[in-house]
């Protein structure tokens, strides 16, 4: 097909396009790639200027012809502009659920990018916090305090809540990560220096 033939085709489409850009090139043109996606593969530009002056003055001309001389469109006539008609308010409405899709699928990309920014933040400070237990192990300097003392048994140790079972002595360790409640077994007996190491495991399966 042609580009004269497509735009006759879709003359009503054309013809409507062009009014809403009062008469711009351009504007028409513009409008027409939301209405008609396929028009921009058939055509450039220039040579839809070049036409859609003919198609314009043809319609321009018959319409003045049946408002001058009182015609009444023949039956035919009248279905081919029904079925103009159709198909523009069709392409129309088409155009609009791609547009409600796009704006979806853009909201959706917004949600995500966020959700990663989040995640990359808290693994970062996961990161940062396995690092620095992981340097306290190498050089052994664990801060002499009551609650590093072996058996003493203390509420808090490194930002982790420390219980202890009082039926079976078993010590464990909670603390919330990423909405995520996350939990250690200590043993019966409290020794900071293996508790950081299970800290440090822990902390290292999440990143």
């Amino acid at each position: 097909m042609t580009a004269t033939e497509y735009l006759k085709s879709h003359r009503a489409i054309v013809i409507e396009a062009y009014e809403e850009a009062e008469g711009s090139p351009k504007a028409t043109w513009e409008n027409l790639i939301r209405v008609l996606p396929d028009i921009g593969e058939r055509m450039k530009f220039n040579t839809f200027k070049t036409y859609m002056g003919r198609i314009v003055d043809v319609s321009e001309s018959k319409e003045r012809e049946v408002l001058d001389q009182g015609v009444t469109p023949s039956a035919e006539s009248q279905a081919m502009l029904n079925e103009a008609i159709k198909e523009r308010d069709s392409a129309k409405d088409e155009a609009i659920g791609h547009l409600v899709e796009l704006h979806r699928v853009k909201e959706e990309h917004v949600a995500l990018c966020r959700q990663c920014y989040t995640l990359m933040e808290e693994l970062s400070r996961i990161r940062k916090e396995r690092d620095e237990l992981q340097a306290r192990l190498e050089t052994l300097e664990v801060t002499p305090s009551r609650d590093n003392e072996p058996g003493t048994i203390p509420k808090r140790f490194e930002g982790w809540t420390v219980q202890q079972n009082a039926a079976d002595r078993k010590i464990r360790l909670f603390r919330r990560i990423g909405g995520k409640l996350l939990t250690i077994y200590a043993g019966v007996k409290w020794e900071p220096e293996k508790v950081l190491v299970r800290i440090q495991e822990k902390l290292s399966r999440m990143v």
